[in-house]
């Protein structure tokens, strides 16, 4: 299970319990621990708390979320990451981006894939 995969079910968990946001939001930051993720975390805590109480989420925060997530609405594992053409595991990238197919044949079978639903 990722890092997001965790905290998230230990604060779904924490609210089913009724716990505030602040004491949900301590408790599972205290199980990360990877700095990377303790900072991403703590940089985006306010969307954490919206989404916690469930506020309407801001336009960012919606696409962000609709990126992430895969063609059945699950949340992608972005530790894991999978070709969506052949299922494949995809190895890590650089910083720059996140790699989405695992070559150039997956990608042009998505693309043509893509192209025959839209002229249909």
């Amino acid at each position: 299970m990722s890092t997001l995969q965790t905290v998230r079910r230990q604060l779904a968990t924490a609210r089913d319990a009724g716990l505030d946001f602040a004491a949900a939001w301590e408790a599972a930051l205290r199980t990360v621990d990877d700095p990377a993720w303790a900072d991403a975390l703590a940089r985006t805590s306010r969307a954490w708390r919206d989404a916690y109480v469930g506020a309407p989420a801001e336009r960012l925060a919606a696409a962000a979320d609709m990126v992430s997530r895969d063609a059945n609405g699950e949340l992608t594992d972005p530790d894991h990451a999978r070709c969506p053409g052949c299922g494949a595991s995809l190895p890590a990238t650089s910083s720059r981006g996140r790699r989405v197919f695992c070559g150039d044949l997956c990608r042009r079978r998505d693309a043509r894939r893509r192209e025959s639903t839209s002229a249909a």
